[in-house]
């Protein structure tokens, strides 16, 4: 009776699991993409809870996960609804540094302009702000 409970619970939590390198925005990861790289005086529940807030106040935010492999990062991808594509994604990776800040880059292809990559920034920077 508990086997059938344990393999439905594991395959469930596998289900839902997506490997870091099975993200289609792992092509942006990539040297040649980096736009930028900043120091915030950030956490990432606090990176997290201003998505979250973004997302109650303008009704979309960035998508974000921790990287399993590495919980010290995460990544926030975000492609505009109007033209979702890797060609039009920004892709940030956030590393928590020893200190109470984070190391934020930008990834994105040479044609998305620098202010739709300061568009994502601003989404967790000043979540309450819709544009």
């Amino acid at each position: 009776m508990r086997l059938p409970l344990i393999l439905t619970v594991a395959a469930l939590l596998a289900s839902c699991a997506t490997p870091f390198a099975d993200q289609p925005w792992v092509k942006l990861y990539d040297e040649q993409y980096l736009r930028s790289e900043q120091k915030w005086p950030m956490t990432l529940p606090q990176v997290q809870q201003a998505l979250f807030a973004h997302e109650a106040k303008c009704g979309s935010a960035p998508q974000f996960s921790i990287d399993p492999e590495q919980p010290n990062i995460a990544h926030v991808w975000y492609a505009p609804e109007s033209s979702p594509g890797l060609s039009n994604t920004v892709l940030l990776e956030i590393a928590r540094l020893q200190s109470e800040s984070l190391r934020v880059q930008a990834y994105a292809h040479l044609g998305v302009q620098e202010s739709e990559i300061q568009r994502v920034k601003n989404m967790i920077l000043s979540p309450e702000v819709c544009e």
